[in-house]
């Protein structure tokens, strides 16, 4: 999995296969936005951190991001972090968005070293940032908390400087030797896809963690060994999971590759309502079929025809319906006060739309449910989403376009696209002048083209094709080699 697309304020950082742009808007002037490439590490110091001098042509490819407005007593600041192929996280600070510029200056690409890289065991699969309390009047730590393939969640340090660097200014970033991090948790045996630090209107934190292993767990934070509970009921890998940034709003959404979309609670760690799996194109139109055959057959039956067929075909057609295949959702997001959400899935070009209601007093199996609100049809298969705001939503696809942006229409009472928004066309001019290609899918695959998400069922030694150790054709060879050995005692114990 990987994490292309966050925003924070009028922040966004967004990743473009081995680029990561930040792009800043400002509330009084949305006609322009301020464009910055974060560059990853290249000086000689910095390559230290980074492991090896050597790297290949695919160890910048971006893994993960992450972007934050922090507000303290002096200024406000924006900080940026990403997570790349070659085990390293680096941070990036902003300029100040409150920086008079004009717009043409504003939508010139500039570029932004790192203030700090840190090198990490396993890869960096997802990326998000938090803020440790401290004392009263204190601002508290900012961190930046990584999830990686290994099951750990490691927390580092964000050191905040006044000013951002700019590729001109002083090389150098925090030597290996000198980072300083902290495990928070960990999966055992298993590899994370997910992780979001909540706070609730109590000023209680959490972190919520998902995995390949089909749970989503919820610890207390910043004393992560306090286990609170477990979001369970997917039976595949969980592939993202999104919450409410509303304080007092305990809603968590995931989604899955059993194809399932869900609601938890996860202060009580309760379930609050389930999405099915949407079919594939061609299975969708094998049901209509399907269906019609069978209706075509049970008016057969009406006038007389073969029952025997009839029942049959009706087999045939059940026993179809078990083979369904589902597209995979792998991208959620949930808007600040957990009343709609948006779903996007592996090989679709689309995006879902779905409002959260409550659920008739004869549904007694779940509280609350998803009504489809609406379909939207994007340029390209999207690879990340992200409600901006409740009236919002930012999907990122493959090149030409890159970016596309849905704000709520109240005559409509639908999404429509902006396309002449300011941060769509900065990103895609500064995608399309360095000539970006973006990747086909974030589901990582294998030279097989399986996801590499999809446990593989392993085999026990002693079965052979896929038979049963103890099947009927095996215990009658056995109890006739038996016989044949007792007959050979006995005619040996006759010759002596």
């Amino acid at each position: 999995m990987k994490q292309l697309l966050q925003t924070s304020s009028n922040l966004l950082v967004s990743a473009l296969n081995d680029h990561a742009y930040a792009i800043v808007t400002t509330t009084n002037d949305s006609a322009a936005a301020s464009v910055y490439e974060l560059v990853p590490a290249s000086s000689t110091a910095e390559a230290n951190v980074r492991g090896d001098s050597k790297t290949s042509d695919t160890s910048n490819t971006i893994q993960a991001v992450a972007c934050k407005t922090v507000s303290t007593k002096q200024k406000t600041i924006m900080i940026c972090a990403v997570s790349r192929l070659d085990k390293t996280i680096e941070l990036y600070s902003l300029p100040s968005s409150g920086d008079e510029k004009s717009a043409e200056e504003k939508m010139d690409k500039k570029e932004v070293k790192s203030m700090a890289a840190f090198r990490t065991g396993k890869r960096s699969c997802t990326l998000s940032f938090a803020t440790v309390p401290g004392e009263e009047g204190d601002d508290g730590i900012e961190i930046i908390i990584a999830a990686d393939l290994a099951g750990d969640v490691t927390a580092f340090p964000v050191l905040i400087s006044a000013e951002s660097s700019t590729a001109s200014d002083k090389e150098g970033t925090t030597p290996a030797s000198e980072t300083v991090s902290r495990l928070l948790l960990g999966h055992t045996a298993s590899m994370l896809t997910g992780v979001k630090v909540v706070t609730d209107e109590n000023k209680k934190m959490r972190i919520i963690t998902s995995d390949r292993d089909e749970k989503i767990r919820v610890s207390s934070f910043p004393a992560t060994y306090v286990v609170e509970g477990y979001l369970l009921g997917h039976t595949a890998f969980v592939s993202a999971i999104d919450v409410a940034s509303e304080k007092g709003c305990m809603r968590c959404v995931s989604c899955s590759g059993d194809g399932t979309v869900r609601l938890w609670n996860y202060e009580t760690c309760e379930e609050l309502a389930l999405l099915e799996g949407v079919l594939t194109k061609d299975d969708d139109d094998d049901d209509k079929n399907e269906t019609e055959e069978k209706d075509s057959e049970m008016k057969d039956a009406d006038k007389g025809s073969n029952d025997e067929n009839t029942a049959d075909k009706e087999e045939k057609i059940s026993e179809s319906n078990d083979d369904d295949s589902f597209l995979i959702p792998f991208g959620v997001s949930i808007n600040s006060n957990g009343t709609n959400i948006a779903v996007i899935r592996e090989g679709a070009s689309f995006l879902d739309i779905y409002t959260i209601v409550e659920s008739s007093e004869q549904d007694k199996t779940a509280k609350m449910k998803f009504e489809k609100k609406q379909t939207i049809e994007c340029s390209f298969q999207p690879l990340g989403i992200k409600f901006v705001t409740d009236n919002a939503i930012y999907v990122l696809t493959k090149e030409s376009v890159y970016l596309q942006c849905f704000q709520y229409d109240e005559s409509k009472s639908l999404f429509v696209e902006n396309s002449t928004l300011a941060v769509c066309t900065a990103l895609k001019n500064a995608a399309i002048s360095q000539d970006v290609k973006m990747p086909e899918s974030v589901l990582e695959t294998d030279s097989r083209g399986q996801i590499k998400l999809v446990k593989v069922q392993q085999k026990p030694a002693f079965a052979k094709n896929e038979e049963l150790w103890n099947n009927s054709s095996r215990l009658l060879t056995a109890k006739k080699r038996a016989a044949r050995r007792r007959k050979r005692r006995r005619e040996g114990g006759n010759v002596d």
